[in-house]
């Protein structure tokens, strides 16, 4: 399987506010899907600079068309709160995201968020409960967003465009 790893060499995602503070994620593997424009620093704001991801093969009915993977160091473990906020539009209807994050004590991934993608740029913001379940004894927190469809597509090649994939994480 090809895959597609983008990383930053810096944190651009940190942005303080007293224990508050909003990540976005440090590293990114497209494990499905085309990188049409757009790079890992496209996520970090709502800032109409957009990652844009085509539809891949599906080599199977269990294949995901768009599968992208993400981590983040947050710092410190056992948040108080944490929100994840998602930005994105799609060329056609009928697509649904979802958004599964890593918890640490089952090492698998869990669903946190799924919903239709709009054809206009909408910006969800997620309650994350239970948010100390998704973050390793280093603060660590792992994401993966994926795409299916779900309904009548309209186009054999379809496209989504992230513009915003971060978390707000509180310990206070």
């Amino acid at each position: 399987m090809r895959t597609k790893t983008l990383a930053l060499t810096s944190i651009l995602a940190l942005t303080a506010m007293a224990a508050a503070f909003v990540f976005g994620p440090q590293q990114m593997t497209v494990k499905r899907g085309r990188v049409v424009e757009g790079t890992l620093g496209s996520l970090q704001s709502s800032d109409n600079n957009r990652l844009v991801v085509e539809n891949g093969i599906r080599i199977s009915g269990y294949d995901n068309p768009i599968d992208i993977e993400g981590e983040v160091v947050c710092g410190a473990p056992d948040p108080q709160t944490m929100t994840l906020a998602i930005e994105s539009a799609a060329t056609t209807v009928g697509l649904v995201e979802y958004v599964e994050m890593w918890e640490w004590n089952s090492n698998r991934f869990v669903e946190v968020y799924r919903g239709p993608i709009r054809r206009t740029d909408t910006r969800t913001v997620v309650d994350i409960p239970l948010c100390w379940r998704f973050t390793g004894s280093g603060g660590q927190m792992k994401i993966r967003y994926w795409v299916d469809a779900r309904g009548p597509v309209t186009l054999p090649k379809w496209r989504v465009a992230l513009d915003e994939l971060t978390w707000d994480v509180n310990w206070q």
